[in-house]
């Protein structure tokens, strides 16, 4: 194929592929926030009062990110305790909106 019969030149090629790799990060984006949301509706349903184990991942501003198992779902624990990334403790959801993405935690009594 001669250079004279390509349809597009390098630059109109790299930008559609720039077109194309932005929709792929937006689809990824919205798949995300889905699976999310799902996820956090469906602890909503089955795990509202139940008690989980939790691993602290690291603490935040106010409070610690706490990882259940075995879900693997992350969350925010509200507790004026102490904790250090790698503690186990149990936890219980304290509050869940879905549609916001929040999922709060609070430390079950004599969990550490």
């Amino acid at each position: 194929m001669c250079i004279r019969d390509r349809p597009y030149t390098q630059d109109e090629m790299m930008e559609v592929l720039g077109s194309v790799q932005s929709v792929e990060r937006d689809i990824k984006s919205v798949e995300r926030k889905a699976n999310r949301q799902f996820t956090l509706r469906f602890m909503a349903k089955h795990f509202q009062q139940e008690i989980l184990r939790a691993t602290v991942v690291r603490s935040l501003a106010r409070g610690y990110l706490v990882e259940t198992d075995p879900l693997y779902v992350r969350g925010k624990l509200d507790s004026e305790l102490e904790f250090h990334p790698g503690d186990r403790l149990n936890v219980r959801i304290e509050r869940v909106h879905p549609e916001k993405n929040v999922l709060v935690f609070t430390p079950h009594p004599g969990s550490a």
